[in-house]
């Protein structure tokens, strides 16, 4: 499936972020676990509403990644996606 015939994933209840001055933080309340979050992880992270499609978010990708291609950031989305996925992050 091509990356904009999806909908994102919803964030799971448990799971909360955590912004410091110098990291953001995904955490899972019902595992303990920690998940730091880099800039392209985050954009991603914020975006799992279960409305957001796949497509929408790649468009928005220029205005806060000039430097990455659509290619490299769809790439990124399905690599983080499935990491939140193997996390227990997400649901859906």
């Amino acid at each position: 499936m091509w990356i904009a015939d999806f909908v994102l994933p919803t964030r799971k209840a448990s799971a909360k972020e955590h912004e410091s001055s110098d990291e953001v933080v995904a955490y899972d309340e019902e595992a303990g676990r920690v998940h730091t979050l880099n800039r392209s992880a985050l954009l991603i992270w914020r975006h799992c509403d279960g409305q957001t499609r796949g497509h929408e978010l790649v468009a928005k990708m220029p205005e806060a990644f000039a430097e990455v291609s659509r290619v490299e950031f769809a790439v990124d989305l399905a690599d983080a996606l499935e990491v939140f996925r193997k996390e227990g992050l997400v649901e859906g």
